[in-house]
């Protein structure tokens, strides 16, 4: 392999020859290379985003030429357009508020605008990754710009799947809206509800999920782009803080704003952990649904069996002919829980900061990248390999309500509930059915209280 050799301060290293990243780069890769996670693709993109928009701010106040500044978005841009997504070669979690990936870009774009102005990689004739592609920027305002960027690039996907799954739940709910199920308090027999309030109930949990999302996305809209480390940018040209977010909206054509206080945007995360915190509350309740059905389809002899899953893939033993969407369940199951574990450790990484900055943000994006994609992949599937065939056994359900001790809950307007009690064990005793043990006693109105029996009018007051 031919091979480049590149000086810092520290010394010399021996790069690829056609590398794009640098010196710096590459030790950054060195020091960090721990988890051996990538960088998000979107994380790549936004960034470039955002270096297009500092270098076009800087042209504006007069900082860097038309050249200058026309080659560092071109090649921002063929960034953006994934032409070198593998010159991005530091490890996700690094120390230093995220340096080594700032540091990257910087290089990679500086090597690739010197190299269309006519000068070698490694030599920086015309473009320098700290004088020109860094000017005035640094990983405190630049890298948690750029992250809020691409949550809210990659939160679309979450937000679309969630109104769909919303729309899925509702029409489930009419469908079976007058199709009733024993309903179960502490997975004992209780009151008959109907599948339509089962299906409705859980369409809301996931429209309350969606407004807290939404909610938790608007405070991503402010950002501290020009703000230097500690938001203060003392030795930033003015003209160029004026401008630099107008740049970036007009690239990223979304509407961000800069703070009132740029410390405290340097200072604190809870703006992220609010998302997390959001995140984590859509897996519990994915997860708690995802449950439910698993419980309501079990069977189909010895369980609930109130609910039929399309088979989604061969069994390897037994003598089922395929095995129905109950693994596609148990994998929410367990995506959900590692989401719940993610927020767990960005509200450590949110709480850790010290003093004026918070070193750890690079723990902090690649979760919340990876929750909103576990999230919006789990939901298709969620959506497309389960609910959407899944089919209430109606059959099945009428049988257990009409042999289910619960409907004496009918009774209770009209008789005493010491006389229900005693129904309910003398039926128990003799193996007989309610309708046989009230007709079996001559001091009560059986015309009254036989048609009391049925779900419907057990649930009339739920509706």
């Amino acid at each position: 392999m031919l091979t480049r050799i590149e000086r810092d301060e520290f010394g010399e290293m021996e790069l690829p020859l056609n590398a794009y990243y640098g010196i710096s780069t590459l030790r950054n890769k060195n020091n960090f290379e721990i988890t051996k996670i990538k960088v998000h693709k979107q994380m790549i993109k936004s960034l470039a985003i955002a270096k297009k928009a500092c270098a076009l701010a800087n042209k504006d106040a007069g900082r860097l030429t038309e050249e200058q500044a026309r080659s560092i978005a071109f090649a921002c841009d063929e960034i953006i357009n994934g032409r070198f997504n593998n010159q991005f070669i530091t490890d996700a979690i690094q120390g230093s508020s995220a340096n080594a990936l700032n540091m990257n870009m910087n290089e990679v774009i500086a090597n690739r605008a010197n190299e269309m102005l006519g000068g070698n990689l490694g030599t920086y004739e015309f473009i320098h990754p700290i004088n020109h592609v860094n000017l005035f920027q640094t990983s405190s305002d630049v890298i948690p710009t750029a992250a809020k960027h691409a949550i809210l690039v990659l939160a679309k996907g979450v937000s679309v799947e969630l109104k769909k799954l919303l729309k899925l739940f509702n029409d489930k709910a009419k469908q079976y809206k007058k199709v009733y199920k024993v309903g179960r308090s502490h997975l004992q027999d209780s009151m008959p509800v109907t599948f339509g309030s089962v299906f409705a109930a859980m369409a809301s949990s996931i429209e309350r999920d969606l407004i807290r999302f939404n909610q938790a996305l608007e405070e991503l809209y402010q950002i501290n782009l020009g703000a230097g480390t500690l938001g203060v940018a003392w030795y930033s040209d003015d003209n160029y803080v004026k401008v630099v977010v107008d740049r970036f909206n007009e690239y990223t054509h979304m509407n961000f704003t800069r703070p009132s206080n740029l410390l405290d945007e340097s200072r604190n995360m809870d703006e992220f952990m609010n998302l997390s915190h959001a995140l984590k509350l859509m897996a519990v309740n994915l997860s708690k649904t995802a449950t439910d059905i698993r419980l309501m389809a079990s069977g189909p002899d010895a369980g609930f069996n109130e609910i039929i899953l399309p088979k989604v893939e061969p069994v390897s033993v037994g003598l089922d002919t395929g095995q129905s969407s109950q693994a596609v369940l148990e994998i929410v199951n367990q995506v959900c829980f590692q989401i719940i574990g993610k927020d767990t450790t960005i509200t450590f990484a949110s709480e850790h900061g010290q003093m004026e900055v918070n070193a750890f943000g690079s723990i902090i994006y690649p979760n919340i990248f990876d929750s909103l994609d576990y999230l919006e992949r789990t939901l298709n599937v969620f959506r497309t390999q389960c609910v959407e065939g899944m089919e209430v056994n109606i059959e099945g359900c009428n049988y257990a309500i009409n042999h289910s001790n619960t409907k004496l809950a009918g009774l209770l307007s009209f008789v005493d509930y010491n006389t229900c009690v005693d129904i309910l064990v003398e039926a128990t005793r003799k193996r007989i059915s309610i309708e046989e043990e009230i007709k079996s006693r001559p001091n009560l109105d059986h015309n009254k209280l036989l048609p009391l029996l049925n779900a419907e009018t057990i649930t009339k007051h739920n509706k």
